[in-house]
């Protein structure tokens, strides 16, 4: 193994070792410690020799021309993994969902059930009131729609006692009704709902804490309804004789004006019903709520969409105009209808009514957000002639009138004044719908990594490289200022080492400064002569 080991002036702390293979590795001064690096440069060239990633460790070890191509081509790589990265990240950021559905076999609960008579108000109530009856409430014709408008502002006025005495009775509207195969309790499975435009309507199975399920499916298992509508008491305004049927949740406004369903007298009308339930996603893939509640709701039931516009469009007639519609419900007893005589009031009325006409309005002015779990009842109508010619109709005779022994009068009657209800399921299933994210947050991890994987070779351990790679350039600027006054203080450390060796190692000068005796001295005569006398031989 060849090993490359920079200068110990340079390189104070690191050595880097070049295997056989040819990869690179790293280590401290002797005692594993951190490495240190001279400049920025060395850092990135350090991890270019040391990366995971596919391309760039090829920059540095290839020639001059072969370091142009691979970064021509890292950088191409890169680009197109920025682009399709952006794409998915468009992707995701849009929300998109999709709907799951399920089928489960199991009775669904039935739902509430709201009938009203198409005739809101009888005539012969309306005699008594003779400002109702007047010509100011009429136009050129009887059945316009102006005129029904008319009467109900004038009605809505009116006290609601006073409201229901002029709408048709529980018993006198309710002639029949049976519920899987068992008679009603009138007075315990319906409950009276006024309604502005159709007055009193009558809801079966209002009562939420009480769930009612068919045995079985079909038209002898469900509610079966015989109503009267009495044609004989109609206004000059109503146009059609029949009833209007709502199907909806237990706990929700019904509105007959916008869901409702028309049938008409003398038929036997089905209404065969298939349950869906709907489950949304709340923010930030849609906009629902099962909590939410508009300020000043008018609306005491069941929060619904419908309800929420209306109570908007209400609020926003009573701050302009001083008064409300009366066609909707007052959120408190100090506000007052518009008066259909108040030429001011009517007119301010008219002019909103234009102007907030249609859902683009609405949807502008008022905040409102759809349920995030709501029940759908799809219908399939059918109808058949009732009653039949041949059919023994004296049993529902004295129900209605004392002529008992005219059968064909009864038939008669029952075929212009009353309508059979039939509401059943068609099948004991019903579907659930639910909305799903269909892009997740894991199906992005998981493109964005088949992106980095294929583009430029990137896994989740290169990017705890890059991530070390920055704490490295991090702590080198922080290091800088110290690491320049460290190297400072080691060079001058270095140079006071050095002049104290070079004069260890010169001659010793003499020192002269405490002999008195001259540097050459003569010898003495007494021992020059000893040494000569010793020399010569004695004479005899």
């Amino acid at each position: 193994m060849n090993e490359v080991t920079t200068s110990p002036y340079r390189y104070r702390h690191a050595t880097v070792s070049r295997s056989a293979s040819g990869g690179s590795q790293r280590s401290g001064a002797g005692s594993g410690g951190a490495v240190e690096y001279e400049s920025i440069i060395e850092i990135l060239k350090d991890f270019c020799a040391r990366t995971s990633s596919h391309g760039i460790p090829f920059i540095g070890t290839h020639s001059f021309f072969g370091r142009y191509i691979w970064t021509f081509l890292t950088l191409v790589a890169l680009l197109i993994f920025l682009a399709q990265t952006y794409l998915t990240l468009s992707d995701y950021f849009e929300y998109r969902t999709i709907i799951e559905m399920q089928l489960r076999f199991e009775p669904a609960p039935f739902p509430a059930v709201t009938v009203c008579n198409l005739n809101a108000f009888k005539a012969s109530s309306l005699k008594q009131y003779e400002d109702i009856q007047q010509g100011d409430l009429k136009d050129h014709g009887a059945i316009t729609t102006k005129t029904r408008e008319n009467l109900i502002f004038s009605v809505a006025a009116m006290p609601r006692e006073t409201r229901q005495q002029l709408s048709y009775t529980l018993d006198e509207f309710v002639l029949r009704c049976s519920f899987n195969s068992e008679d009603c309790d009138l007075k315990r499975d319906f409950q009276i709902h006024l309604d502005p435009e159709f007055g009193n309507c009558y809801t079966f199975n209002f009562n939420n804490s009480v769930e009612l399920k068919n045995s079985r499916a079909g038209p002898m298992y469900g509610l079966r309804l015989l109503l009267n509508v009495n044609q004989s008491d109609y206004l000059p305004t109503t146009e059609a004789a029949g009833i209007r049927l709502v199907v909806h949740e237990q706990d929700q406004e019904p509105f007959p004006d916008t869901f409702g369903y028309s049938a008409p007298t003398g038929f036997v009308s089905s209404f065969g019903l298939k349950t869906k339930v709907l489950h949304r996603l709340d923010a930030p893939y849609g906009k629902c709520s099962d909590t939410f509640r508009p300020e000043g709701y008018i609306y005491a039931e069941h929060y619904s969409l419908e309800g929420c516009y209306r109570n908007c469009f209400q609020h926003m007639i009573l701050a302009n105009c001083g008064c409300g519609d009366p066609r909707f419900p007052l959120s408190s007893e100090k506000e007052k209808p518009c008066d259909a005589r108040n030429i001011r009031e009517r007119a301010c009325l008219t002019n909103m009514t234009s102007t907030l006409e249609g859902s683009y309005h609405l949807q502008r002015e008022c905040y409102c957000v759809q349920p995030c779990t709501e029940n759908f009842f799809e219908t399939a109508y059918s109808a058949a002639a009732w009653p039949a010619i041949n059919f023994n109709i004296g049993a529902y005779c004295p129900a209605v009138f004392d002529i008992t022994n005219d059968s064909q009068a009864c038939t008669e009657y029952y075929r212009l004044n009353t309508a059979y209800i039939e509401i059943y399921y068609e099948q004991l299933n019903f579907e659930t719908l639910k909305e799903t994210a269909g892009y997740t947050l894991v199906n992005l991890l998981t493109d964005i990594g088949a992106i980095t994987a294929l583009w430029i070779g990137f896994s989740v351990i290169t990017l705890f490289e890059v991530i070390e790679l920055f704490c490295e350039v991090v702590i080198y600027i922080i290091k800088k200022p110290h690491r320049f006054y460290k190297k400072k203080r080691a060079k001058a450390q270095q140079n006071n080492l050095i002049e104290p060796k070079i004069r260890a190692d010169a001659p010793e000068p003499l020192d002269n400064s405490n002999s008195s005796a001259p540097l050459f001295r003569r010898p003495s005569a007494t021992k020059h002569s000893n040494t000569m006398d010793s020399r010569i031989p004695e004479s005899s």
